[in-house]
């Protein structure tokens, strides 16, 4: 009997030297993942807390951290959980800096009104100014969005009305035509969209765009030589964009799916459908520090070309543009910058009409003066049509200057744009010059 009590003591004793033992084995994973975290190495930090979450209930720090680990791998809804968590097992004075973190995250996700209570849970409990700071910066922000999508319309209407004087409006020899093709182009439009979905991080907002002009020679007459390249233009695009951080390192990501008919005076005064695209447009810029940033631009589009007489001249084909497009920024946003190096081919049915384009510019953009905004830009192109009966090769310089300001009544801004262009090319048609200048006058209305 004796011996029977005394071995079960050393079993006893056996088992919770075992237990303190898998303690300390906890304890110590816990700390190699903090010191992790620390290391801003996340997703080891968060491989060992896996090793022991089987255990987790009992650690309440093993919810904070995984929940830290998960905001800065940009898992929100793991992250948020795992901090409500720990905030609703943990004494309150203990719960300050879960709240900011969980406010954080809320705010990362668009949810404002969430993120201010928690902030404001976090001021609440808080002994720490250098926390009480940050939270109340993040809450002043929080508010301002909140503000800003309560009283945001969801639906704009823009409308355009613009002018301009171009010296060469078909963009051809003026040598080869016996009448000036100089003109004054008066162009209308307009622009509705609205926002389905439009949160900080995520965007979508559908748009239907009208723009169409109309062209007198210098005298303020019509004739159908200058009016020929009047068009029509009517693009549907649903546009998703995505953003993540904020200001200057803000990544932001742009995809949409574009509807785009052209209509030209074909046979006469009458506008004819002329051209129908269908693409898909990426967009993204990524920064690199606060000083560097990266542009990309993407299309892939389906053409049909229609009115065209003789199949060498069928448009209808499969179109590819490229851009990448550097960014240099000076001071701030406004003050940059920009190099552009791009690259377009239309693989299209007609020998006539294919070609392939490579493009480079400069672009510095700057503030001007009171709250307009201008961009000089210097741009250089190589246009080939290799298939043509007689292969045609151009190169074209233009300088252009734009200039935009908002105006003094609300939602208005007028553009002031002008600009000159040289293209030399192998065959004397496409041989000219081009000098405009122009005004373009917008207005919005939201509902």
């Amino acid at each position: 009997m004796i011996k029977n009590i005394l071995a079960a003591c050393v079993f006893l004793l056996s088992v919770k030297a075992f237990a303190q033992l898998d303690r300390q084995k906890v304890h110590q994973i816990l700390n190699q993942s903090i010191e992790l975290y620390n290391q801003q190495n996340y997703q080891e930090s968060v491989k060992a807390l896996a090793r022991i979450s089987s255990v987790r209930s009992q650690y309440l720090n093993w919810y904070y951290y995984y929940g830290l680990n998960q905001m800065q791998l940009q898992s929100y809804d793991n992250a948020a959980r795992s901090l409500e968590i720990f905030i609703k097992r943990s004494p309150a004075q203990n719960t300050a800096r879960a709240y900011y973190y969980l406010g954080r995250i809320q705010f990362q996700k668009g949810e404002y009104e969430k993120a201010i209570t928690s902030l404001e849970l976090s001021l609440d409990v808080s002994t720490d100014p250098q926390l009480d700071n940050m939270s109340e910066e993040l809450l002043d922000k929080a508010i301002r969005y909140q503000n800003y999508y309560e009283n945001s319309d969801r639906g704009n209407l823009t409308f355009l009305l613009g002018y301009s004087y171009d010296d060469n409006v078909l963009n051809l020899s003026k040598s080869l035509f016996p009448e000036k093709i100089n003109g004054h182009v008066l162009s209308y439009g307009g622009a509705l969209s609205y926002k389905v979905v439009d949160q900080y991080a995520f965007n979508l907002d559908p748009t239907l765009a009208v723009l169409d002009n109309y062209t007198f020679n210098e005298s303020f007459q019509t004739n159908s030589t200058v009016q020929g390249a009047d068009a029509l233009q009517i693009l549907a695009s649903v546009p998703v964009r995505f953003t993540f951080g904020e200001g200057i390192l803000a990544k932001k990501f742009d995809i949409s799916l574009n509807h785009y008919t052209v209509y030209l005076p074909l046979s006469g005064s009458k506008r004819e459908l002329a051209n129908t695209s269908v693409f898909l447009r990426f967009q993204a810029l990524t920064p690199w520090s606060n000083k560097f940033a990266m542009r990309y631009n993407v299309v892939v589009a389906s053409d049909k070309a229609s009115g065209y007489q003789l199949d060498d001249d069928n448009a209808s084909g499969s179109r590819l543009e490229v851009m990448l497009s550097p960014i240099q920024y000076l001071s701030d946003m406004n003050h940059y910058l920009m190099y552009d190096l791009g690259y377009e081919q239309n693989t299209a049915t007609g020998i006539n009409a294919r070609y392939k384009r490579y493009q480079a510019a400069i672009n510095y953009g700057y503030a001007s003066f009171g709250s307009s905004n201008s961009i000089l830009r210097l741009s250089y192109s190589n246009l080939s049509y290799p298939d043509k009966n007689i292969p045609r090769k151009d190169n074209q310089y233009a300088l252009s200057h734009i200039i935009s300001m908002p105006l003094g009544w609300t939602d208005s801004s007028l553009g002031i744009s002008v600009g000159v262009t040289n293209n030399q090319s192998n065959i004397d048609f496409n041989k000219y010059t081009d000098f405009n200048a122009g005004l373009l006058f917008a207005k919005s209305f939201g509902f």
